[in-house]
């Protein structure tokens, strides 16, 4: 990997401990699974298919789509998340493939997914439109891409004052800085990723749409969204205003990828 992968896998290893208790990261009640896994089953179907989790982290999406009765494996640039993955696998008694891998240079086979799922992961891509064609390239003919990501890079002057608010509540009364649990990048490592700027974080439907798939869908997550902002206490909820959607795309047979 060059070095601004190298940087971002060592930032994400930083964080690896203590991911899943975040709010919004990790899943923290039985309601919020069972969001997510009726979230995943209507989006992915009933029957077993073979899904490639792209940027896997803890494992989140894997294991519950694993849960689901899926084949499932999963690729991340950070040992260290990986090794969290493999253990919560490993506790919930399924086989997941976990491995070191870069989301803009898969080391699979063309055509080897029925779907291709990542959560959270273009933000922090230097190459989204190489990575999304990547992504298309280990999709079967009449698989599925399903990128679930959020609004967090949007220009928000309620949102930014929500969550000054918020963080500054958290800093009073836990005399803690939430800033050390978040994936804060320096500005140079920033000024490289594109999908962290307003206008391009605002355009992932129509990045998805240049990539020549069919029934482009925007779907949005307000069931899991809720359940998550319900388990919040009053100042977790004023950091996190966030609103996830998800994107989802079927590669077609006549696809050149």
């Amino acid at each position: 990997m060059d070095n601004l992968k190298n940087e971002i896998a060592l930032r994400w290893n930083s964080l690896c401990n203590d991911y899943d208790e975040q709010y919004c990261h990790g899943l923290r009640s039985k309601e919020e699974e069972e969001q997510w896994l009726k979230f995943l089953r209507d989006i992915v179907g009933d029957e077993s298919k073979g899904i490639l989790d792209i940027g896997t982290g803890t494992g989140f999406l894997a294991i519950l789509l694993a849960k689901l009765g899926h084949h499932c494996t999963g690729i991340d640039i950070s040992e260290g998340m990986l090794n969290v993955a493999k253990n919560k696998a490993q506790k919930n008694n399924l086989h997941i493939d976990f491995g070191i891998g870069d989301a803009e240079d898969l080391p699979l086979d063309d055509k080897s997914f029925d779907i291709v799922i990542n959560r959270h992961l273009l933000w922090t891509i230097s190459q989204p439109e190489k990575a999304l064609k990547e992504w298309i390239r280990v999709l079967k003919p009449g698989g599925k891409l399903i990128i679930v990501d959020g609004d967090w890079f949007y220009k928000n002057k309620g949102n930014d004052i929500k969550k000054w608010i918020g963080n500054t509540l958290i800093k009073i009364s836990e005399f803690d800085d939430p800033g050390k649990h978040s994936s804060n990048y320096s500005e140079d490592i920033k000024a490289m990723l594109p999908m962290m700027k307003d206008k391009n974080a605002r355009n992932v439907h129509e990045l998805v749409k240049g990539c020549g798939l069919c029934n482009i869908e925007l779907i949005p997550m307000l069931e899991v969204d809720q359940v998550e902002k319900k388990i919040m206490p009053f100042k977790y909820r004023l950091a996190n205003p966030y609103k996830r959607s998800c994107v989802t795309g079927v590669k077609t047979s006549l696809s050149s990828i």
